[in-house]
């Protein structure tokens, strides 16, 4: 008999839980900016002197700045195609640095 309780009340405590409520909260994500986004990626080109997939995301994150700030947009665009063709090494971390330059992140 006392086994029958035992189950009942394992099988309460199963269903209902121990009555603690749940609560639900609604997290949202850290939003970043266009200019954020660029700095980062250029800033690991500056490290490394590394052109990678990266400056294709750079460039969409410059067709974004152009809704806030075009002129720097524009002058970074060409600035980005010039890093792109130029490839690895000295030469491209010290365009990537020029670039930082003109979004105020110096370099």
């Amino acid at each position: 008999m006392w086994k029958l309780k035992l189950l009942l009340l394992a099988l309460l405590v199963g269903t209902f839980g121990c009555g603690a409520e749940v609560r639900e909260e609604s997290v949202t994500p850290p939003s970043v900016t266009p200019k954020e986004a660029i700095k980062s990626a250029l800033d690991q080109v500056v490290q490394t002197g590394q052109v990678g997939s990266e400056i294709g995301a750079v460039m969409q994150q410059i067709e974004a700045l152009k809704a806030t700030d075009a002129a720097t947009a524009t002058a970074l665009e060409t600035d980005a195609r010039a890093l792109m063709s130029m490839g690895s090494g000295d030469a491209a971390k010290a365009k990537a640095k020029e670039m930082l330059g003109k979004l105020g992140g110096g370099g």
